[in-house]
């Protein structure tokens, strides 16, 4: 893991310097750890992402104006795209500090499938994505010599989604993701840049698709019949590591152990527990 870049309040502002980290951690896919410190307490923050040339500014999950409670806070945004540079903010009081910017490379140059609540992926490839449809909500009424029609805006897009498995385990691992995800959601990100790709869909069925009729292929198409979706509730906090990771990296150790690799809370809560 390497620090990219951090942005520095002045000591006049705050009593000392507040700094925000940013820190690739080498996951599938690769996810930002945000780190704060030298907060002051009786204020709030905020943690934004923007790409590079854009001034729309994306809350940070878990990041987005909360009190201040202590001297540092740890963040994960598991939701950045790939293959574009990216600025975070850290704003306090309406007062912006940036980030350098950051790169996010997609491992493989395949897509992801991905929930970021869960922190469960999966590795695919796009097989076929031809249209995406929208419909226009409306009603037809019928008078003499004459249509009247009462209609809304077009919602979000719905299609057919076809991605390739190589493996038995691969084309289980995405059908257990498709099962268990967080609210139903999914979020699509391809190594890019790539326009009108990278997506937030909820999978309304699914089929499997043999490669070779007589079985002797493990390859499969997974046939999906996907809706575009808003992304995961704002109260839903991207997962870091849980105790069961830290124990399964400390299997046989004790909390002894733990203490000689790191000296403070702050420092497991950065740890990289994926091994």
């Amino acid at each position: 893991m390497g620090v990219f870049g951090s942005g520095i309040y002045g000591a006049g502002v705050y009593g000392g310097a507040t700094t925000l980290s940013v820190v690739v951690q080498d996951t599938y896919p690769d996810r930002l750890l945000l780190t704060v410190q030298g907060l002051v307490d009786g204020t709030t923050f905020s943690i934004t992402r923007r790409v590079a040339g854009s001034t729309v500014r994306v809350p940070v999950r878990g990041a987005d104006n909360l009190p201040m409670t202590s001297d540092a806070a740890v963040f994960v945004d598991a939701e950045e795209p790939f293959g574009v540079e990216l600025t975070y903010t850290l704003t306090i009081d309406g007062i912006d500090a940036e980030s350098e910017l950051v790169t996010v490379t997609l491992a493989g140059g395949k897509v992801a499938f991905s929930d970021a609540i869960a922190g469960n992926a999966a590795e695919v490839v796009i097989l076929a994505w031809p249209d995406k449809n929208y419909e226009v909500p409306g009603s037809v009424f019928k008078v003499p010599g004459r249509n009247i029609v009462v209609s809304g805006q077009a919602g979000g897009w719905e299609g057919a989604l076809e991605l390739v498995t190589e493996t038995n385990d691969a084309r289980a691992n995405v059908i257990d993701l498709i099962g268990s995800a967080t609210s139903g959601i999914l979020q699509i990100r391809q190594a890019g840049p790539y326009d009108d790709v990278d997506a937030y869909v909820w999978v309304r069925r699914f089929a499997v698709v043999r490669w070779s009729q007589d079985g002797s292929d493990p390859r499969r198409v997974l046939a999906l019949d996907v809706v575009e979706v808003e992304p995961w509730a704002p109260g839903l906090a991207s997962s870091t590591f849980t105790w069961a990771d830290v124990a399964a990296a400390y299997t046989g150790q004790t909390w002894a152990d733990l203490a000689a690799d790191y000296d403070t809370w702050l420092e497991v809560a950065q740890g990289d527990f994926s091994a």
